[in-house]
């Protein structure tokens, strides 16, 4: 469950849930410092910090928390690996300090900020201002904008920069708030805590076939919001992929309706070599931040038609894990587009020397290199 899934389920019940965050952790832990959950009065849950082995006690201190009407931070120590106290599925071995906040006052106007923002599809630098007891203060949540290269530490940008992993930088105007490096989309400087949280990313799988149903399950599943396109109004039915929008016509009709920006990730699988190739052109055109082709390298290279080859293309679709099948096949495929949203190595595109790189597959060829 990502960022934007936790505050929508902390907005559905204000005054009446927790919002657990990890705000600190020292060795091994399950989930990093910024991950997310929602505890709700009565033993209701949305997403989680643990394998299953925090939760319950955390759960224990809702009432209290809710009855006080203040923030208050745990402390678990898991370092002794002698210790069941927790049972046996703990096994990270570290210390993680979790941030409990009644969904209620301050914090929860600045949810409904954060939430209008994401559903805007905006990213959002979401800041908590610290007292001297370590406990929020005031909280802010502002646009944030990101680019592709990190900006110079120059006095003209210090005041407004907060710098995160590279490749990406966000850009604000809150002043009080000096640029740090981070690890990742979470940060802790002396009297504040910044998360950057992004809105859902958006796939657009152009292809209504019977193999692209778990591509879309899954997509949904791990976060993605999910569009599929079809030429074909027979297969191109919410009946077919629930959960998902749907926009029927040919590549040349789909452009103002699915309006594709630089954020959306293509999936192209409608096995079908002219639409397949009209909607890669259509894809190309608008610059998304990934485009993943079905069928073998000699069947795109041939669509492509020696045009050259953008970085965001990566062929044939999903990593390689020699997958046969329409699930095994969605599964490398979902876990590119994770490779890909978490800034991981990318496959099936140039390798160094400029040459397109192919999945390894089995020696009698996965179904969707059979092209």
């Amino acid at each position: 469950m990502d960022a934007a899934d936790v505050v929508k389920g902390a907005l559905r019940m204000p005054g009446h849930c927790v919002l657990a965050s990890i705000v600190n952790v020292a060795g091994h832990a399950y989930r990093k410092a910024g991950s997310m959950m929602v505890l709700a009065e009565g033993g209701g849950k949305e997403g989680s910090l643990s394998p299953g082995c925090l939760e319950a006690d955390l759960a224990e201190y809702v009432s209290a928390v809710l009855d006080g009407g203040k923030p208050q931070q745990v402390l678990y120590d898991m370092t002794f690996a002698d210790d069941f106290a927790w049972g046996e599925a703990i096994g990270c071995g570290g210390k993680i300090t979790i941030l409990l906040e009644p969904v209620a006052g301050p914090l929860l106007i600045a949810l409904t900020k954060a939430d209008e923002l994401l559903q805007k599809g905006y990213s959002v630098l979401f800041t908590r201002h610290m007292d001297d007891c370590l406990l929020p203060s005031r909280y802010s949540a502002l646009p944030a904008t990101l680019s592709a290269a990190r900006p110079s530490r120059s006095p003209n940008n210090e005041q407004n920069l907060h710098v995160v992993s590279s490749p990406h930088c966000i850009s604000f105007g809150q002043k009080d708030l000096q640029p740090v490096i981070a690890e990742g989309n979470y940060i802790a400087e002396g009297s504040y805590i910044a998360m950057l949280w992004h809105p859902k990313p958006r796939l657009v799988l152009f292809g209504a076939g019977d193999d692209a149903r778990p591509v879309c399950d899954l997509a949904l599943r791990v976060g993605f919001r999910v569009l599929v396109a079809d030429f074909r109004e027979g297969v191109c039915t919410p009946e077919r992929f629930p959960g998902a929008e749907m926009a029927c016509g040919f590549p040349s009709e789909l452009e103002s309706k699915l309006k594709i920006g630089n954020g959306d990730y293509v999936v192209i699988m409608s096995h079908q070599f002219q639409r397949d190739g009209e909607f890669l052109e259509l894809a190309l055109a608008a610059s998304p931040h990934y485009i993943g082709i079905m069928g073998s390298t000699s069947r795109t290279e041939r669509m492509l038609g020696g045009k050259p080859l953008p970085p965001m293309l990566h062929y044939p679709v999903g990593l390689p894990i020699a997958g046969d099948g329409p699930e095994e096949i969605a599964i490398s495929i979902v876990a590119e587009l994770i490779s890909v949203k978490r800034g991981r190595t990318k496959y099936g595109v140039r390798d160094s020397g400029g040459v397109p790189r192919s999945r390894e597959r089995k020696p009698d060829g996965a179904k969707q290199a059979r092209y």
